[in-house]
């Protein structure tokens, strides 16, 4: 597992992050670490299928980067920072 700590300053890096006031940017960092796990992935390892059913969870990419194939075409490419896979919390079937 790696040590989340680490990466606290890099998640005040993230866009929706950003956007908040700074006092409360510490705060939602915090709240990231304390609620997260680590987990590396090796290239062309896949971290979620699309139409698969989900307990609820998105990713935070702390380095590297990740291809989405979304099926509408070209994959998108996100780089670190990111999150993504959260969007099926938006979905009433909890699929991705």
């Amino acid at each position: 597992m790696t040590d989340l700590r680490k990466f606290q300053g890099e998640l005040n890096r993230l866009p929706f992050i950003l956007e908040l006031p700074e006092g409360l940017r510490k705060r939602v960092s915090e709240l990231f670490v304390q609620v997260a796990s680590g987990k590396l992935y090796v290239k062309g390892e896949t971290l979620y299928n699309r139409g698969s059913q989900d307990k609820s969870t998105g990713a935070l990419l702390m380095t590297g980067s990740v291809e989405i194939d979304r099926g509408k075409g070209d994959p998108v490419i996100c780089h670190a920072p990111e999150l993504f896979g959260e969007m099926m919390l938006l979905d009433e079937n909890n699929r991705r």
